[in-house]
């Protein structure tokens, strides 16, 4: 649930040497000239081992927006392509994997906040409301009906994602458009509030980004087809 509880994370060692790549993007410390080299590194080693942290979730963040938007891509083309190959259904098994996927990815940051990958353990406590009421307002939720939400995403991924259970009774798929809204948020808020020193190559917008991944994807399916 979310609250304003305090949640500390773990420093971690620097990685590389002022760089460090991120999937499609990257972030990178933007030290200038030579003479003060180790003291630059002394002065931001908290935020070199944030990157890190940045890192970490922007990675978690591509890989939900290209699964879900892959997702979205074959919902309605599945069936089609799976005639030729009888009781195969090639097609609709990577569809069930993307969703299963964009489902986990989404928990590991909106998830338990017990959870190492949990948004709170990047954003510092000071800014925990800041990010909440952004998030709010993006997903047009009050606070209870986002954690309301988040509950059924994380009952979804435990019992029919993870561990499959049985006895469950089989629950519709959560609605993605909050899922999507709140990553959108997540990811603007990690680059609005990142160090000044810290660069961001990334994508510019994530929606367009997963609209890439897809119209990639489908690309070779038509090709494939013709």
């Amino acid at each position: 649930m979310l609250t304003n509880a305090s949640t500390r994370f773990a420093t971690l060692g620097i990685l590389g040497f002022f760089e460090f790549t991120v999937l499609s993007g990257k972030f990178r410390l933007n030290l200038h000239g030579s003479k003060r080299v180790m003291q630059a590194l002394c002065f931001y080693e908290v935020k070199m081992n944030n990157v890190k942290e940045l890192h970490g979730r922007l990675t978690v963040l591509h890989s939900f927006f290209r699964s879900h938007s892959c997702f979205l891509a074959l919902e309605h083309k599945c069936q089609e392509l799976d005639r030729e190959f009888g009781g195969l259904c090639p097609y609709t098994h990577i569809h069930n994997v993307l969703l299963c996927d964009a489902v986990t990815s989404w928990c590991k940051l909106f998830g338990s906040w017990k959870d190492e990958g949990h948004w709170k353990k990047l954003i510092p406590e000071e800014y925990h409301q800041k990010f909440i009421d952004s998030l709010l307002k993006s997903t047009k939720l009050s606070l209870a009906k986002f954690n309301e939400y988040r509950e059924e995403m994380v009952l979804f991924r435990n019992k029919w994602v993870v561990h499959h259970d049985i006895h469950f009774e089989q629950q519709p798929v959560p609605f993605f458009e909050t899922a999507h809204n709140s990553a959108l948020t997540l990811n603007m808020f990690i680059r609005e509030h990142a160090d000044g020193e810290i660069i961001y190559d990334g994508p510019e917008c994530m929606s367009t980004f997963g609209d890439q991944v897809a119209e990639a994807m489908l690309s070779k399916l038509i090709q494939t087809k013709t």
